[in-house]
């Protein structure tokens, strides 16, 4: 008995196994559902860890610029974050909270993976962060400072081809290490066409 609910148990788990990486699969096949994203707002964050004064500009008509600064404020060890998405298909502001989230980890991950892996190569050609070594983490590099940005091209493949077009509320929680309240919230509002 026990012996055939171990089978069952084993079958179960490789079959939603087998759903889950076929999920996966079709979605990245899935063809592009919006042609254009536009930054609508950042509400920037003010007087804590991390300051930011960002804007948004057209480099041209198609190509979208983030210009602005972001002074570290606290050692970069200290500050954890985590991100929620939320939608509006209409764009009329009443956004409904998604299943998308990036869960709460130490910012200095952030730093020396996605940063590091994704951004900080063309980061250093339009601004003044501190330049990489390869093989090396990037999180020692940021140190207290303000650091200038001049222009750095938003790519468009940061939102996946799936999503549908309208408003997405993008959510970045900034918090104290060990600390369980939100320290503060960087919004950033995004458009798909």
């Amino acid at each position: 008995m026990i012996e055939l609910q171990s089978k069952m148990w084993r079958n179960s788990l490789f079959t939603l196994t087998l759903v889950v990486v076929a999920n996966c699969i079709s979605l990245s096949f899935l063809p592009k559902l919006w042609t254009y994203m536009d930054i609508v707002t950042i509400q920037n964050t003010k007087n804590g860890a991390l300051e930011t004064d960002f804007k948004t500009k057209r480099f041209n008509r198609t190509t979208l610029v983030l210009c602005g600064t972001f002074t570290i404020n606290d050692d970069i060890p200290n500050i954890d974050y985590d991100m929620t998405f939320a939608f509006s298909p209409l764009g009329n502001n009443q956004y409904t909270l998604m299943p998308y989230m990036w869960r709460r980890e130490p910012l200095c991950d952030f730093f020396n993976n996605y940063f590091q892996n994704y951004v900080q190569a063309e980061m250093e050609k339009v601004s003044d962060v501190p330049k990489a070594v390869k093989d090396q983490p990037v999180c020692p590099l940021y140190v207290k400072n303000t650091y200038t940005i001049r222009g750095y091209y938003v790519p468009e493949d940061v939102f996946p081809h799936f999503f549908q077009p309208g408003s997405y509320k993008l959510e970045i929680n900034f918090y104290k290490v060990n600390v369980a309240e939100i320290h503060q919230t960087l919004i950033v509002i995004i458009k798909l066409y």
